[in-house]
């Protein structure tokens, strides 16, 4: 009796768990701030050695809350607010991505445009006051080449 208790619990967690694979944004945050600790990629390799065990902890914490959480949700507590930069033609472009699914544009500092997923594409909203608009998946690329040409 106690096998079958065991396999019903070990398939009940299994189909509960299926397909729970998210971004494991914990375990990457950490494996970002261990890349960055020195300019030294020796040093943030010892480092990474002595902290082996903290990466178990991050990853099951992941397993268990956080990507649970991106699936049944559709959003990521720890990857709302993730930030990236890049300069094109002496403009500086920053993105922030935000909660339920979209990703805010600043250029020079200011707010420009915010992306938004909505069903079948996404909604582009402009920030400074132009009219919104909604690209659909097929027209996205053609979209985006042409948006960058208002900034």
């Amino acid at each position: 009796m106690k096998h079958i208790k065991g396999i019903v619990v070990t398939t009940a967690l299994a189909s509960l768990l299926a397909g729970c694979y998210g971004q494991f944004s914990l375990t990457r945050k950490f494996y970002g701030w261990n890349g960055s600790v020195t300019k030294n990629a020796f040093a943030n390799s010892a480092v990474m050695i002595v902290l082996a065990p903290v990466y178990s902890i991050t990853a099951l914490v992941d397993v268990l809350v956080f990507n649970p959480i991106e699936v049944f949700s559709g959003d990521n507590p720890l990857a709302a607010n993730e930030t990236g930069a890049l300069e094109i033609d002496g403009h500086r472009y920053t993105f922030r991505s935000l909660p339920g699914e979209q990703v805010e544009v600043h250029l020079d500092g200011q707010p420009a445009i915010r992306y938004q997923r909505a069903e079948g594409g996404f909604m582009v909203h402009d920030l400074r006051g132009g009219p919104d608009r909604f690209v659909s998946d097929p027209e996205a690329h053609a979209k985006i080449v042409k948006t960058r040409s208002v900034f």
